[in-house]
């Protein structure tokens, strides 16, 4: 075995849990996860690899092209027939019919630019015969979106 292979397996815990019967057990990356994700990390060749792409790639000699996806739905599990090659396309899509996407709401949101109190004043100025373009001008929102937010397509969950 290379150092890389060594290194490798040096992080791997071949007991890990049976999330799948048909499956059999995981085999779980103990090494270093991304802070971001809930995915596993290995230094090689000066970079960061997904570490269920290096296990890929010590199986057959070639990076999953374009990704490796988990039959196990397990993100530390490194075990190559746990993993089957797919497309970013068929990688979301998977994420989704798993329930695993992310999808932040409100002040959550990334891109959100108004908050859950101008949200609440939108509401009662509303409720209190405001019109949508009053409202606007008042808190500088457009008053489309105000329209939206009274009608509850948007910030519905507040």
């Amino acid at each position: 075995m290379n150092t890389t292979e060594v290194k490798f397996w040096d992080r791997v815990n071949k007991a890990g849990p049976v999330v799948k019967p048909e499956l059999g057990p995981c085999w779980l990356w103990t090494g270093a996860t991304g802070t971001d994700t809930r995915y596993g990390y290995l230094w090689m060749n000066s970079k960061h690899k997904l570490a269920h792409r290096v296990a890929w790639f010590l199986e057959t000699g070639e990076w999953p092209n374009p990704c490796a996806l988990h039959k196990c739905d397990n993100t530390l599990c490194v075990r190559f027939s746990h993993l089957f090659e797919g497309t970013q396309k068929e990688n979301v899509d998977d994420r989704e019919a798993k329930g695993r996407g992310v999808h932040p709401a409100g002040e959550n949101n990334g891109r959100a630019k108004l908050t859950r109190k101008k949200v609440q004043q939108v509401r009662l100025l509303s409720s209190q015969g405001n019109t949508q373009r009053h409202i606007g001008t008042l808190l500088d929102v457009a008053h489309s979106t105000v329209g939206r937010i009274i009608r509850g397509e948007i910030w519905g969950t507040l």
